[in-house]
């Protein structure tokens, strides 16, 4: 998923941010974790065989329905000085086999859209 990031005010710097997806479904005892991708991709276009690569450091959360929230401060600062091209949600231990998390999308109703909630305080 990408986000808009919004304009920097002026004498401030990002204090946290924080990714924020709506679980519908979930398999309990998993670590999801949200990773910069290094590339631009679109929408009507992007799978999972051509998915982009990913940089960076990843942000952790534990697996589950409802609000998942991954701290991803140090991820938004780097977007806001080079690319912004998102992140990728992945299980900690992909592979075959493993189990599923659904997430609410954009088009979702009832507020579970995905959010990027970005704070900003004096630099």
């Amino acid at each position: 998923m990408r986000f808009a990031l919004p304009p920097v005010p002026a004498g401030c710097t990002v204090i946290e941010a924080t990714l924020r997806l709506n679980a519908a479904s979930a398999t309990n005892g998993r670590t999801l974790r949200a990773i910069p991708l290094a590339a631009p991709w679109t929408e009507s276009t992007v799978s999972w065989s051509n998915q982009p690569a990913t940089t960076g450091t990843a942000a952790p959360t534990a697996s589950g329905t409802g609000w998942r929230q991954w701290l991803v401060t140090e991820q938004v600062k780097a977007m806001y000085t080079g690319a912004n091209h998102g992140f990728l949600i992945r299980d900690a231990n992909e592979g075959p086999g493993n189990a599923a998390q659904s997430f609410g999308s954009r088009e979702g109703s009832g507020g579970t859209a995905p959010q990027l909630v970005v704070t900003f305080g004096p630099a």
